[in-house]
């Protein structure tokens, strides 16, 4: 895949919604970032510094500040497997990421060079998957036969979701650069940063009108828990309490309207859901809480 950079503006739509995605990636990306490590590694361009040891998995990330404005902005983040393009472009001698790094710095762009990076285990990358990737579909459309069909009987990620909220920023990412193409076929989680947050909130408002409510990590059956979900429950709790069940959340006839619920899914081995702190990595990358949770854990006011 080629590199990215982004325009400000653009009339093709398609164009337009690229943008947007990058965009929450990397949005996702640096809240993870400043969660977890928050402080920043000088990068060395002397050859004879050995390249810094990096663990199988990890988000990574370069920054950089300038002669007048002494705060690190990001430049790119990635997320990188041991032995990646990206690491070997940028700590080799003569890899073509160092020696653009080199060029900014010779003359005088930048003052100094940096990154992070941010360990991280496979079921935390598959869960930055569903997020990123992953596109939402429709509750309702999921109680037709066709639909069901088509629906994974592996193991994997449920995640449900609600359109019509306002979700709070957290974090600023105004600082993030447009990047140059300098990763052949890597360059898939790059873009740039808008004037403000609050400007491209607005102008996202089609891609981030749906709200993460529930995360579950399903080992058995992906089609079976969905088919629960969608089956009434037994009981149901009096208005005057307040239930975190995502089963009373669905059917609950004033908890919210059906037809606004939406659900995605990704296929996940069982070994691989048991590592990491999946709900924390997406509460975490969203920048909010997930409220609901499993059906049967319910608490009242």
């Amino acid at each position: 895949m080629a590199g990215f950079t982004v325009k400000r503006r653009s009339t093709c739509g398609d164009f337009l919604f690229l943008e947007r995605k990058k965009y929450m990636t990397v949005r996702s990306h640096i809240r993870l970032l400043e969660a977890a490590c928050p402080n920043w590694l000088p990068l060395s361009f002397d050859p004879k510094d050995p390249a810094p040891e990096f663990s199988t998995y990890s988000l990574f990330a370069i920054g950089y500040n300038t002669r007048l404005s002494p705060q690190i902005r990001y430049y790119m983040t990635k997320l990188i497997s041991r032995g990646s393009k990206v690491i070997e472009s940028l700590f080799s001698p003569d890899g073509k990421g160092k020696r653009i790094m080199e060029k900014k710095l010779e003359y005088k762009k930048w003052k100094c060079v940096f990154y992070k990076h941010l360990e991280m285990t496979i079921s935390e990358m598959e869960c930055l998957q569903l997020l990123q990737h992953v596109k939402w579909m429709p509750l309702r459309r999921c109680t037709s036969e066709e639909v069901l069909s088509r629906i994974t009987e592996e193991s994997g990620l449920l995640a449900l979701g609600y359109s019509g909220a306002a979700n709070q920023v957290k974090s600023d990412v105004s600082a993030f650069d447009a990047v140059e193409d300098w990763v052949d076929g890597l360059s898939d989680d790059q873009a740039a940063s808008p004037d403000s947050d609050a400007e491209r909130d607005y102008e996202l408002s089609g891609i981030t009108q749906v709200q993460y409510c529930y995360i579950e990590a399903i080992m058995t059956n992906i089609q079976e828990r969905l088919i629960t979900l969608l089956q009434p429950p037994q009981t149901t709790i009096e208005d005057t309490h307040s239930c975190l069940d995502i089963h009373h959340f669905i059917w609950h006839k004033a908890a919210t309207d059906q037809s606004k619920l939406y659900c995605k899914w990704y296929p996940v081995r069982p070994e691989i859901l048991r590592q990491g702190c999946i709900h924390e990595c997406l509460e975490t990358a969203l920048g909010y809480k997930i409220k609901y949770r499993k059906p049967g854990m319910c608490s009242s006011k």
